[in-house]
């Protein structure tokens, strides 16, 4: 027995659509403890990890582990039907996902399920020597001004200070963040640092989350992978997204 109820349809909306720009298929893990998803895209260059705790949702319960595979395109589909002040309720059906959406009316649909991955994803194992804090929806705008002139941007990192930078045939973007800046919350150098990294598949995550996650961590290194650590509502929801550097 699985059922998991949200008091509205927005995180759901939000963690489905930033999934989906990964990964086709996704087994999500359900537990005693909360749900769990970990998957990679197939060229091996972007991961999410992410744990939601049951004590996030209004009603949860699983009484042993159990996995749910999805056809995440459509789970998506289904999702964005709910309203903004639907409640969502996911129960599994025998091979069956029931969603239902409730609010002065009930909708129900029942999703059918996939065969769940049964193999497991390590998580890098990485020291990364700077990290920034800053608001979510800054950080979205940023990436956006430097994309006007490049598909890639070059992060780095001295002292309290972080810098994009983004280079095309049409010019050159440059933006200089410190502590001074107000959309920053913090900014922590252990080491210079610089990498470069593709925009596209940083929009790409950041836009499906600005409008749940309040601030975002940003933590990379010398040509390390960038990890992303979205913190979701109030109630102890992680989404860590790690995406490899462009090497040049």
């Amino acid at each position: 027995m699985f059922i998991a109820r949200s008091e509205t349809a927005g995180e759901w909306k939000a963690i489905a659509t930033a999934i989906s720009t990964i990964v086709e298929e996704a087994t999500f893990e359900a537990t005693p403890q909360g749900i769990n998803f970990r998957g990679m895209d197939p060229s091996h260059i972007a991961l999410i990890d992410l744990n939601w705790p049951n004590s996030a949702f209004e009603k949860y319960e699983c009484s042993q582990p159990i996995k749910i595979g999805l056809k995440i395109e459509d789970f998506v589909k289904l999702i964005k039907r709910a309203s903004t002040n639907d409640k969502v309720e996911l129960e599994t059906k025998d091979e069956s996902l029931l969603i239902k959406f409730v609010n002065s009316y009930k909708r129900e649909y029942l999703l059918h399920l996939i065969e769940p991955y049964t193999s497991s994803t390590p998580l890098p194992k990485i020291s990364l020597n700077s990290k920034t804090v800053l608001k979510t929806k800054s950080l979205e705008n940023l990436l956006d001004d430097i994309q006007v002139v490049s598909e890639t941007v070059n992060i780095s990192a001295k002292k309290d200070q972080m810098t994009l930078e983004g280079q095309g045939d049409t010019g050159h973007a440059k933006i200089v963040l410190d502590k001074t800046n107000e959309d920053i919350i913090s900014i922590d150098i252990k080491e210079e640092s610089v990498a470069t990294y593709s925009l596209p598949h940083l929009l790409d995550i950041i836009s499906s989350l600005s409008s749940v996650s309040e601030n975002v961590s940003v933590e990379f290194s010398t040509k390390m992978p960038i990890k992303l650590v979205f913190k979701i509502g109030a109630y102890g929801i992680d989404l860590c997204y790690y995406l490899a550097p462009r090497i040049e």
